[in-house]
């Protein structure tokens, strides 16, 4: 998967190997839900859409978003 840029993560995930994404070299834009961020190296993503299933962020859910360009909130928070 070299070329994958974006991915999609529902929140039915409950879990993500930390290697899955190893191999997307591109893979810079995410939508997924808070829960997600300990699966995954938060220093690659630029873009992240937050699943409209988030209803609550604390400011250090994005300390370690060193890169992050663009952030997208549900209309819920």
């Amino acid at each position: 998967m070299p070329n994958l840029y974006l991915i999609e993560i529902p929140e039915s995930v409950e879990q993500i190997d930390p290697e899955c994404f190893n191999s997307c070299l591109h893979l810079e834009m995410y939508k997924c839900g808070i829960k997600h961020f300990k699966f995954l190296d938060l220093s690659k993503i630029k873009l992240l859409i937050l699943n409209d299933e988030v209803v609550k962020i604390c400011q250090a859910d994005f300390y370690n978003l060193k890169n992050l360009q663009s952030l997208t909130l549900p209309d819920e928070i």
